[in-house]
């Protein structure tokens, strides 16, 4: 009996044994290998996803969609990030003591079969103007000779004496290698026989508040343009040739008034519009002055001060203050019409002293500047078609004509 109960003992012992050691083995499990219900495991996924921490195949539609971001995101930008920006060298600077050239133009000539077709302006056109072409090639030609435009009133000092302005010359610096030009344009006021004979019809601001040009020849359609007036090219020239203008310097625009200006009828009180085209006409002044431009008086009905009496002058003046001033706002320079300047012992400079000129401007083919006690003096040169065709002595110094010439022009060839 004993027999049978030991080995009933040792038969239980050996199942306890192997109970124990199997339960061993679970409870020793490695301690990484951690078990979690499966609602808690799909939320770390997702916590791991916003981590950037997700599984691959995951991984790679994320990075799919980066890239079609990446495709349609504008990088013009990312090489001026990625890449050192390149220094502006720096600009030397020298007193310039030389003759400050002094150039002008008239409107230009838009529509050269207007202009020079056969009715009795062709030779007008032809001896007074230039074509758009023409000027292009010059602005060109000028900036390869190392002209920049400067203000004129770089080169003078005023200051006052018992109550008067007294002017001194000033010596000025200019960029290293650079010559000054002072440039204007004569009469932008689009006289009707301009209309008729091949420049625009007026200026206009658009609907970005930029100067346009505004041509409508009798029966047709209207035409809206950006590149037939000195004022658009020259800013397009300078939006490319940042160097050819000095401290934002423009040029001079010398206006008369009998026939209005910019193409309005500022100078009939009776026109239906006339209320409207001063508004407009006065848009147009201060957009060109918040561009650069300066005015000037080209008299208001394009008299010739040497001919003129005393009271017929000083009426001239005083029409221009009146309808003209008004509109561009003050000025002090003085352009003579036809360069018929007057000297300062003359009674009629006088007058043109009391309305607030001291700046004047005749014709010449040099232009040194004259300091007088309570003004100066300047020639202009034209460039017109006279000048490309030689009238007015070598003018190689800014261009070459026979480059310049446009062969549109009668006897051009």
């Amino acid at each position: 009996m004993f027999n049978n109960l030991s080995r009933i003992v040792l038969g239980l012992s050996l199942i306890l044994i192997v109970v124990l050691i199997i339960s061993a083995n679970n409870f020793y499990e490695p301690a990484n290998k951690v078990y979690k219900p499966e609602d808690e495991e799909h939320k770390e996924n997702e916590d791991a996803i916003k981590e950037g921490k997700e599984d691959n195949s995951k991984a790679q539609n994320s990075e799919d969609e980066l890239n079609d971001n990446l495709e349609e995101r504008d990088t013009s930008g990312t090489e001026e990030i990625t890449k050192p920006q390149e220094k502006k060298p720096e600009i030397e600077y020298v007193l310039y003591d030389g003759i400050i050239e002094n150039i002008f133009f008239h409107p230009l000539i838009a529509y050269t079969d207007k202009a020079f077709d056969d009715d009795n302006r062709k030779n007008h056109m032809d001896a007074w103007f230039i074509t758009v072409d023409e000027f292009e090639k010059i602005l060109h030609s000028l900036y390869e000779n190392d002209y920049i435009l400067i203000n004129m009133d770089m080169a003078y000092k005023i200051k006052e004496e018992n109550g008067r302005k007294i002017f001194e010359s000033s010596p000025f610096a200019l960029p290293k290698g650079k010559k000054p030009l002072v440039i204007s344009i004569d009469d932008l006021n689009y006289y009707e026989y301009m209309k008729k004979n091949g420049t625009i019809h007026k200026l206009i601001l658009d609907e970005n508040d930029n100067i346009a040009e505004f041509t409508q020849f009798e029966g047709q359609e209207p035409i809206i343009s950006y590149n037939k007036s000195i004022i658009n090219i020259l800013e397009s020239f300078i939006e490319t040739h940042e160097d050819f203008s000095f401290k934002g310097a423009r040029g001079i625009i010398a206006l008369t008034g009998y026939n209005g200006i910019f193409g309005y009828d500022t100078s009939k009180q009776s026109s239906p519009t006339y209320k409207k085209d001063l508004a407009t006409a006065t848009k147009i002044a201060d957009k060109l002055k918040s561009m650069g431009w300066l005015f000037a008086s080209h008299g208001y009905s394009h008299l010739d001060a040497r001919e003129a009496s005393y009271d017929s002058l000083a009426w001239d003046c005083h029409r221009w203050d009146t309808h003209v001033r008004q509109l561009t706002g003050p000025t002090n320079i003085y352009i003579y019409p036809f360069g018929a300047s007057l000297k300062s012992s003359d009674s009629k400079y006088e007058i043109l002293i009391d309305y607030g000129f001291d700046v004047f401007m005749g014709i010449g083919r040099q232009t040194p500047i004259y300091v007088r006690r309570n003004s100066i003096y300047t020639n202009r040169l034209p460039i017109d078609g006279y000048c490309l065709k030689g009238r007015y002595g070598d003018v190689s110094r800014f261009f070459n004509t026979e480059e310049i010439i446009d062969n549109s022009r009668p006897n051009s060839n």
